[in-house]
């Protein structure tokens, strides 16, 4: 992978939310007629679109707030509860296969009480094949998601350790010795991070030349890894919190996802830099061509924007594979809409959207967009 060198950006527009605008263009970023990005061919062309996903798979037990406050110390609230399948390593290969997109699933799955409710989703989904640890005679990992008023979410994560929760080496170079099946590999920071250094690590080989990297820092354990693989990763797909984990700076609630873009630039070297927030997404290239699109709905109450990121990490990889390893401007509204899908519906893992549902919900809007 190739990267362009770092530029400031000056005067870049920003709209009445204070984002980026539609497009910033940027001395060595051309378009062409179709105002697609090309960022000096530096982009990975993936010659097919079967993926394979590293990350975990978890049982999420869901708090649903009824007044969409949590309680202080020594007191008790109401809420709605779920059990269901997830992680994003499962909800990623979920939301792929929803599209269309073939995935292997390399993924630790304990076997004991909960396994069913894995199971019935792996049965259901019947583009995903999975290569599992072993851990049969271990329960999966738990993972506790509280939601309060307009989605906002909290999870508490599973801290069991120990070779029974880590991909063996074993299982991540069986799934390598068929690599060029693939054109995409995401990862995610949910597996140790030794693991994901080796994934990286084996991404370095010249048989992966051909596998564009989309990798997902969550939840932001540790820096090295993007500063010290991010050759290896072509896409880094990252809210805010985790964008200032990773730089080191003040967790300021409400600030602009641009600038947080660019530093990431400044301190890696991946192609580009994709950053969902509530509904709207910005993808920089290389500091020279920044693209925003907002939400394609303006939605009330949202109940699962924990689980936005994961639909738009699979929209991403839809559209490059379909567009041959570019972004086009206006397929930006692609993402926004597999986001807003999965952020309205409240059933978690079941809300990512087919492609069929993607492309109504994009006519349905283009007809609102006529009326008004």
């Amino acid at each position: 992978m190739i990267r362009g060198d770092a530029v400031d950006l000056p005067g870049a527009a920003t709209n009445a939310t204070g984002q980026r605008g539609d497009a910033v263009d940027l001395p060595g970023a051309a378009t062409n007629a179709t105002g697609q990005i090309n960022v000096q061919n530096d982009a990975k062309k993936p010659i097919n679109k079967k993926a394979l996903v590293f990350g975990a798979t978890v049982i999420d037990i869901g708090f649903y707030l009824n007044d969409g406050k949590m309680p202080g110390p020594d007191k008790s609230a109401q809420a709605e509860t779920s059990i269901t399948a997830g992680g994003k390593g499962l909800s990623q290969a979920v939301a792929l296969s929803r599209l269309g997109i073939e995935v292997s699933l390399v993924s630790v799955i304990g076997k004991k009480y909960f396994y069913p409710v894995i199971e019935e989703v792996l049965k259901k989904e019947k583009n995903i094949s999975v290569a599992i640890g072993d851990t049969s005679d271990e329960l999966p990992h738990i993972t506790g998601v509280i939601t309060l008023d307009k989605g906002k979410s909290c999870a508490i994560g599973d801290k069991r350790e120990g070779e029974n929760f880590c991909l063996r080496k074993e299982t991540i170079d069986k799934a390598f010795e068929k690599i060029k099946d693939y054109g995409f590999v995401l990862i995610t920071y949910e597996l140790p991070i030794n693991t994901i250094k080796y994934i990286l690590e084996k991404l370095a080989d010249d048989e992966c030349e051909h596998i564009l990297v989309i990798v997902t820092p969550a939840p932001p354990t540790d820096k090295t890894v993007y500063y010290d693989y991010a050759d290896e990763i072509d896409y880094l797909v990252a809210s805010r919190w985790e964008a200032q984990k990773i730089l080191g700076v003040d967790e300021v609630e409400n600030q602009d996802i641009s600038e947080l873009a660019t530093a990431l630039f400044n301190k890696g070297s991946c192609v580009g830099v994709c950053m969902p927030d509530d509904g709207n997404v910005i993808i920089e290239y290389n500091n020279k061509k920044r693209i925003s699109k907002e939400s394609v709905s303006k939605r009330g109450a949202v109940h699962n924007n924990i689980y936005e990121r994961d639909a738009c990490c699979a929209a991403l990889a839809y559209l490059l594979w379909k567009n041959g390893g570019f972004i086009e401007k206006e397929d930006l509204s692609f993402i926004t809409a597999a986001m807003a899908l999965s952020a309205d519906r409240p059933k978690r893992i079941d809300s990512m959207p087919t492609l069929e549902e993607i492309e109504k919900r994009l006519r349905n809007c283009g007809e609102s967009r006529q009326k008004s």
